[in-house]
């Protein structure tokens, strides 16, 4: 069965400290954290506090679930993902597009609106393989005006 008092002999004993030292690690009486082991006392929040601020796992010490310690809690770092490469511009092919996109545009439209359209289309002949970042693709023309 688990209690308080026996998760903190277990801490005690595995950080290799007699009682009197864990007492005045967490500046408590030596009775007062005898208590503590034998169940006799139940911590306060302010016992609980510093027994966290020592390192000891709330959810352990309370209900024997989890690791023991707080480092043990956190998880290691995820190995950071490797950036993807730029995709490069076919600078001709973006400002053909934006040129036809610009004639194109109906009457009041923003230079940001045909912009924007100009992006889109160009990306769209970039997808169909119309258009690569080095030069003229090899893309599925049929039904091409």
């Amino acid at each position: 069965m688990h209690s308080i008092g026996s998760a903190l002999r277990v801490w005690r004993e595995q950080s290799g400290l007699s009682q009197k030292d864990a007492a005045a690690h967490f500046g408590v009486p030596s009775r007062t954290y005898q208590d503590y082991e034998r169940d006799l006392k139940s911590p306060g929040a302010g016992s609980i506090t510093a027994f966290v601020r020592a390192g000891i796992n709330a959810n352990w010490l309370l209900t024997g679930e989890g690791p023991m310690l707080l480092a043990d809690l956190a998880a290691p770092a995820p190995a950071a993902a490797p950036k993807p490469e730029p995709q490069r511009i076919n600078v001709d092919a973006l400002a053909h597009a934006y040129a036809v996109t610009l004639q194109t545009a109906p009457k009041g439209e923003t230079l940001a609106q045909t912009a924007r359209k100009a992006v889109a289309f160009y990306l769209y002949c970039f997808d169909q393989g119309l258009i690569t970042e080095d030069g003229e693709g090899k893309g599925n023309l049929e039904g091409a005006a």
